[in-house]
């Protein structure tokens, strides 16, 4: 069993599937959500399908997205890596950057069969999102304003691939909103570069409000009112109150921590609370069973992805050379951890 983690560690840290839970769970909410609810119009077309089908492909899109915006990233930051952040897998030596082309492959065409069980548009969405994410990767994270903004359309795009025609997008403008301000708060945790100052901060709040005012318009057009009469406003409540809670929990922990542990912390709190809300809509919809179930699977998630970290950690980096490493090594990016 240690030889097998031993092995999978480098695999697990390139693709740092052990934060994915969030993106599976954002996926398998809306697959509920439009199979309960009887005004969504991608109802039929759904339940054409046994729900187990696509709760299967779901987790492949999620998974296989994430996996491929995570590896397509040290790929890229492979040189700059080798000189400023030796603890990452590829700059460790730990996996050949041939093998992390084949990660990003199998992960590309996880996502995109797992998509082909929903439909035809939902393999084009993961498509675009993943076009996306590599105009993210090699362009937009330079820029804070774009780099936020661009990180909370592609959480909100990769929810749509389980029905394109969602015509209640309340829930993705949580998502979209929440990546948002996750992404804001760790870029000036982690001290990243270029800094968010405030006139980038600006441009990020402007460009939040005019994909805000899309998506809530393509709702408006959809159902005819911002919001549908069928929608209950329980969800909304318990999302609002949730949004709260972790505010504080956010400020606590970036108040308590160390720069960089903080960043780390607030991206895995900011993860299982995207699973969180789902679970509210759910509820709040007076779909018990399914709310239960997308609650479950985000405590699951949660404590799975915070162990395998820590353990991969240990494993990856032993106590004397986490020690030995330099104290000015650059700070993690959302979904990664430095040694310290």
């Amino acid at each position: 069993m240690l030889r097998a983690l031993i092995r999978l560690t480098p695999a697990l840290r390139l693709t740092r599937v052990t934060t994915a839970f969030a993106a599976v769970a954002n996926v398998w909410f809306v697959l509920l959500w439009t199979r309960a609810v009887a005004e969504e119009p991608g109802r039929a077309i759904l339940r054409q399908h046994p729900v187990w089908v696509q709760v299967i492909g779901g987790f492949f899109v999620g998974v296989g997205v994430y996996a491929f915006a995570a590896a397509t990233n040290d790929i890229i930051d492979i040189r700059r890596d080798r000189a400023l952040k030796r603890d990452r897998p590829i700059a460790r030596g730990r996996i050949s950057p041939e093998s992390a082309v084949v990660a990003v492959s199998v992960a590309l065409v996880a996502a995109g069969a797992g998509a082909s069980v929903i439909g035809l548009w939902s393999v084009r969405l993961v498509m675009a999102v993943c076009v996306g994410t590599l105009f993210y990767n090699f362009a937009a994270r330079h820029f804070p304003s774009a780099r936020v903004v661009l990180l909370g359309l592609l959480y909100g795009a990769h929810m749509l691939v389980a029905n394109p025609r969602l015509a209640f997008v309340w829930p993705v403008w949580v998502v979209m909103t929440h990546a948002l301000v996750v992404s804001a708060l760790t870029h000036r945790l982690s001290g990243a570069r270029p800094r968010l100052t405030r006139a980038s901060l600006a441009w990020a709040l402007a460009g939040w409000a005019f994909w805000s005012a899309a998506l809530l318009g393509v709702g408006v057009w959809r159902t005819g009112s911002l919001w549908p009469q069928w929608a209950s406003w329980i969800g909304a409540v318990i999302v609002a109150a949730l949004a709260a809670v972790f505010a504080v929990v956010a400020a606590v922990v970036a108040r308590s921590s160390p720069a960089a542990q903080a960043a780390d912390r607030v991206v895995r709190v900011g993860a299982f609370w995207l699973a969180l809300y789902g679970g509210a809509w759910l509820l709040g919809q007076g779909e018990i069973a399914e709310g239960v179930g997308i609650l479950a699977v985000a405590a699951a998630g949660f404590l799975g992805a915070v162990v395998l970290h820590e353990i991969a950690l240990r494993l990856e980096s032993p106590l004397d050379y986490r020690l030995d490493e330099p104290a000015d090594a650059a700070t993690p990016t959302p979904g990664r951890r430095r040694s310290s």
